[in-house]
């Protein structure tokens, strides 16, 4: 009978909000502190309304009214995360009224419907920027995919009106500069990229790149390092600050680097290729030669690599010259 009797009051319970005029509400928190409770009113400013009341000798704070407890829920879940630094416990009221009483309320904060609708407004205005500038990102992409980058250029700086405080769309601007032959454009690019994130890896390796293209090795090496640091996992990074290092000249560095490289990541093709560059330039013929049949193993169905293959056989068979040259040499010597 017991268990009928509570069947009973439960079913009445979830579907009374349904089948009367009551309204529901939020109770934020309650508590005795009435200056607390007042202080934390004054950072809650809710939609529709924020109320302030007291019973007894309990201060407490309530949002609503709402149409029906699913959109009721729905609010607590959102309030409790977004004021959880307050660290509030919301639970769903039931009442018959839609404003509390006059001898309860302390303080009421009821927004205006200008007032919404200026944040409307303003998450719409935003919504639609964002949507804009990925739009022009996108074609920027594209028009760099083909190698058109003076209209890459247009769709960056378009991109970049819509969101002037994104450093990737600087970056992107600086390879766009760099590909056209800017440089002073393409460094600016860059700088700036930094300049809203010091600490942007992409914006160094940028500088980099450019480096590299004025033919400063030192400078290129040093942007490369920093690009890593920030971002070890990017083995582009590591390469390029290997391959930097081989353009200054300073090969036990750069070898270092290389077999480091190496023991890390054994299947990618372009430490066996550079390296074997180096190895060469330091006389190691026979291990150079090593790297580039490595090199043309892991290439062989990759299209990508087809200029490179070519160097590659060229540089075998200019070390089977040397090294045959020198064979020869030896034996009339002898």
């Amino acid at each position: 009978m017991k268990a009928l009797l509570y069947l009973l009051i439960t079913t009445l319970l979830i579907s009374l909000p349904a089948q009367s005029k009551n309204f529901c509400f939020i109770q934020l928190l309650s508590g005795t502190n009435e200056k607390e409770i007042e202080n934390i009113f004054n950072q809650i400013r809710e939609y529709p309304s924020t109320f302030l009341l007291k019973y007894n000798k309990f201060y407490t704070i309530r949002v609503g009214p709402f149409k029906n407890i699913k959109i009721c829920r729905f609010r607590r879940n959102y309030l409790e995360e977004k004021y959880r630094n307050l660290h509030l416990k919301p639970i769903t009221l039931i009442r018959t009224y839609k404003i509390p009483t006059s001898n309860h309320l302390i303080k009421t904060f009821n927004p205006t419907n200008q007032t919404r609708n200026a944040s409307i407004h303003k998450r719409l205005t935003k919504h639609k920027k964002q949507k804009e500038y990925l739009l022009y990102l996108q074609k920027a992409k594209i028009c760099m995919g083909k190698k058109d980058c003076t209209n890459a250029i247009k769709y960056l700086s378009l991109a970049i009106a819509k969101n002037p405080h994104n450093p990737l769309l600087y970056t992107y601007l600086g390879y766009a500069y760099s590909h056209i032959g800017n440089y002073t454009k393409a460094l600016e690019s860059f700088k700036k990229a930094l300049e809203i994130n010091p600490k942007f890896a992409e914006g160094y390796a940028g500088m980099g790149y450019l480096y590299l293209q004025l033919h400063a090795p030192n400078a290129a090496a040093l942007a490369f390092k920093k690009a890593h640091e920030l971002n070890p996992k990017d083995i582009v990074y590591s390469v390029n600050y290997a391959i930097s290092l081989l353009e200054a000249k300073k090969y036990k560095n750069a070898l270092k680097v290389f077999k480091e490289l190496k023991e890390k990541y054994p299947f990618l093709p372009e430490i066996y290729f550079n390296e074997a560059i180096l190895l060469i330039k330091t006389g190691n013929y026979t291990e150079a030669k090593n790297d580039l049949k490595l090199f043309l193993e892991m290439t062989k169905a990759n299209q990508y690599y087809t200029p490179y293959r070519k160097t590659a056989q060229k540089l075998i068979q200019a070390i089977n010259s040397i090294t045959k040259g020198n064979n020869e040499k030896g034996k009339n010597t002898k």
